[in-house]
């Protein structure tokens, strides 16, 4: 079982309000008994919301104020299920608690975690695996964040999908969806389904240059930068920006794809021309966070062993030359 960073924090509160939340139960059961009429102007009103069945539609605007405390009693039967390991059901109940409650960004986070880790593990087909990944990435991208755009936690759980699920090595699947990745980017835009606003990968091909977009590193930068162009503070914003450093090292190392997807080849090659970008973004954090500069060094140890083969003689001048004048190699 995965469970959820941050998760539990609420649920005492959420148990302490457990009366209240039975006596609207009640209230949700007394719905069946409306009036033709009524029920009729309940269905003309629920029309405008969207990607749900009508009689969903129709309790979402009957409960009125009561779909924020159902949408509570709904939590505590979730925290249940993902116990018992019980995903699937699970997945199902989080729709309807993203139904009810929209805005409550947790939720969208624990329903797709669940859907990209809980559910693929379960199953021992790669593609039945994919399929699963590939909801969770959608509900976030989908669903989630066009509800919740000023939202950064949202681009950071979607980069975090593609850095994390889809471009590390730890599940055993990890090839399928590198290798889907790879194959959709390759497909006409409207054919896609890891689809990319064009305007925000200029803005961030601005920003680092040009990047693979067949490399689920570039898709996590995509998703991160865009959280950070909402100005988050605190612990958002030193994730995001995390999310885009580890991920523009990732490229310098592996940061062209030279396989062939079709065939079923995965294979990757050094991206030299992103050293320039990821030295400026290391240059940039450690104005505000000295923490940062070990990381930083152990970054340039790491490439002035092989920056040789990029055969750019200024820049491997540069790494060299930062690298001493912080120090040289840490400890």
């Amino acid at each position: 079982m995965t469970s959820i960073p941050g998760r539990n924090g609420g649920r005492a509160g959420r148990r302490l309000r457990l009366g209240a939340a039975v006596a609207a139960m009640a209230a949700l059961c007394g719905i069946t008994a409306l009036s033709g009429a009524r029920m009729q102007s309940m269905r003309a009103a629920a029309a405008p919301v969207s990607g749900e069945t009508p009689w969903v539609r129709y309790v979402m605007v009957g409960l009125g104020g009561f779909r924020g405390i159902v949408s509570e009693v709904l939590w505590i039967r979730a925290d249940r299920l993902q116990t018992q390991g019980r995903y699937l059901e699970l997945a199902q109940l989080s729709n309807w608690i993203n139904s009810l409650d929209p805005r409550a960004i947790d939720a969208w986070s624990f329903n797709a975690w669940n859907l990209a880790y809980n559910i693929g593990a379960m199953l021992p087909d790669r593609e039945a695996k994919l399929h699963w990944v590939l909801a969770g990435v959608s509900l976030l991208r989908d669903k989630a964040i066009p509800a919740n755009p000023d939202a950064p936690s949202l681009y950071r759980e979607l980069g975090w999908l593609y850095q994390n699920k889809i471009g590390a090595s730890d599940d055993p699947a990890h090839l399928t969806y590198k290798l889907d990745l790879a194959a959709d980017l390759s497909r006409p835009a409207g054919e896609r389904h890891h689809p990319l606003d064009q305007s925000a990968m200029a803005r961030v091909e601005g920003r680092f240059g040009k990047l693979d977009w067949r490399l689920a590193q570039s898709h996590a930068i995509y998703w991160a930068w865009r959280g950070l162009a909402l100005e988050p503070t605190g612990f958002e914003r030193d994730s995001l920006r995390r999310m885009v450093q580890q991920n523009l090292v990732a490229l310098v190392g592996a940061g062209e794809f030279t396989g062939d997807a079709a065939a079923g080849v995965w294979q990757t090659a050094p991206n030299w021309r992103m050293v320039a970008p990821a030295m400026d973004f290391f240059e940039e954090t450690i104005v505000n966070s000295q923490a940062e500069i070990r990381i930083y060094r152990l970054f340039l140890t790491a490439l002035s062993s092989r920056i040789a083969d990029s055969c750019d003689p200024a820049l491997e001048e540069r790494v060299k030359r930062r690298l001493e004048e912080l120090g040289g190699p840490p400890d």
